[in-house]
C-alpha cells in the first residue's frame, strides 16, 4: 500500500505540495509543477534494486521513484530519505537540482552526462559522482541545503 505522498504524486504526476513546501525555499525560480513524479511499478522496482541502481534517479525533468521513497523517514538503498529530516531534504534537494540543471540547459546536462560517464568508465567505475560536473553541484547544493537546515535548529 502506497503512503499519501506518493499517492498525490501518482495523481498528480509532479511533487506534493507538502513535500515541496520543505525545498521551495531553495529554488526560487522552480515551479512544483516542474518536478515530475514517476513511482515505478514494484516489478521494476526489484530489477533496479538488482542493478544497483539508487531510490531515485532524474530522467531531464523528472524524478523516478522507487515505491514507498515519498513517505519514509529513514535509510532506502544506501541514502536516507525524509520529507522531515535535514538529511533527507537536502538530498530530496540534491535530485530536484538536477532537475533545475535539466531545464535551465538540457544539451549541456546531456553533454555533462556522455562525458562524465565515459570519465568514470575510465576510471574503472560505472557513474563517478567526482567527475561529473552537474553530480558536483548537486553535491555542492546538497551540502548548502543541510548546513542551512542545521543552522535553522
Amino acid at each position: 500500500m502506497s503512503g499519501i505522498n506518493e499517492q498525490a504524486a501518482v495523481m498528480q504526476g509532479c511533487l506534493p505540495f507538502s513535500c515541496w513546501s520543505t525545498v521551495a525555499p531553495f529554488f526560487p525560480t522552480l515551479r512544483r509543477e516542474q518536478v515530475r513524479i514517476v513511482v515505478q511499478s514494484r516489478t521494476v522496482a526489484t530489477y533496479t534494486y538488482w542493478i544497483g541502481m539508487p531510490a531515485v534517479t532524474v530522467y531531464g525533468d523528472t524524478n523516478v521513484c522507487v515505491p514507498g521513497v515519498l513517505d519514509v523517514s529513514g535509510f532506502v538503498r544506501r541514502n536516507f530519505w525524509s520529507w522531515t529530516d535535514p538529511r533527507g531534504i537536502a538530498l530530496w534537494g540534491h535530485e530536484i537540482k538536477h532537475v533545475e540543471q535539466w531545464l535551465a540547459n538540457p544539451a549541456a546536462f546531456v553533454w555533462q552526462a556522455a562525458w562524465g560517464i565515459t570519465r568514470s568508465l575510465l576510471r574503472g567505475k560505472v557513474y563517478d559522482h567526482s567527475v561529473i560536473e552537474y553530480e558536483r553541484e548537486a553535491i555542492a547544493f546538497q551540502r548548502h541545503v543541510l548546513e542551512t537546515l542545521m543552522h535553522r535548529g
